[in-house]
């Protein structure tokens, strides 16, 4: 890989993550030496790692180590190469992301939260007293759509009801969606957060928002509509 970086004259500094070194602190070195462009290599959680170390006015490329990359497939960078190329072509686009507290997030949030309030847009109040619900948050820039840039995020609401084969079971008659830029939520017991895939620690109030044109991504030559 860094031969093939080195042939499209991709260069630069290369550091590891490992226990003794954050990725923050890495980052933060990068910019004092005036770095425009952060490429991080390894897993979807590496990217996520990356875009909440960031500036807006730093572009940020992705090589996946793995085959099956959610985020690689969104860039219509599927593979080591063409993510390689897509870096030396440099093509960016500015992409939305949600925001829960200070963490910011790519394509969903899923929330599991019990005896709850929400309040939704500073206006929508809910409370609930369900034994648990299933709150999924979605990005719809980085779902369906990359040209899709209208600054809010889709929200689902279900009663959530764990079934021998670890499935969310609803009705249509049970499921609530709202559009949203800010939701506030508070629970008399600790909310399960899952941030892209990854499990988070737990709280008991949380917010989260729209943050607009959060990342600069580097993109592969085309983006089509996500599946």
């Amino acid at each position: 890989m860094e031969q093939k970086l080195s042939m499209l004259d991709v260069k630069g500094p290369v550091h590891k993550i490992h226990s003794f070194t954050k990725m923050g602190e890495i980052v933060k070195r990068a910019l004092q030496r005036g770095a425009t462009t952060i490429i991080a290599v390894g897993n979807d959680e590496t990217l996520l790692q990356l875009i909440n170390c960031i500036p807006k006015n730093v572009a940020c490329g992705f090589i996946s180590v793995e085959k099956d990359s959610y985020f690689s497939r969104m860039l219509n960078t599927n593979t080591m190469e063409e993510s390689v190329e897509a870096i030396a072509g440099r093509k960016t686009i500015s992409v939305n992301a949600g925001r829960i507290d200070s963490t910011l997030f790519l394509q969903k949030v899923e929330l599991i939260a019990s005896d709850f309030t929400a309040v939704i847009n500073d206006s929508l109040i809910l409370k609930v007293r369900f034994p648990q619900t299933l709150f999924t948050i979605v990005n719809p820039q980085l779902s369906y759509d990359m040209s899709i840039n209208n600054g809010i995020l889709d929200c689902t609401v279900v009663p959530y009801k764990k079934g021998l084969l670890s499935t969310v079971k609803k009705t249509p008659a049970e499921l609530s969606k709202f559009y949203i830029k800010k939701m506030v939520l508070k629970s008399q017991t600790p909310i399960e957060v899952i941030i892209d895939g990854i499990s988070q620690s737990s709280l008991q109030e949380l917010t989260i928002r729209v943050v607009p044109k959060a990342v600069e991504l580097i993109t592969g030559k085309s983006i089509s509509r996500q599946k």
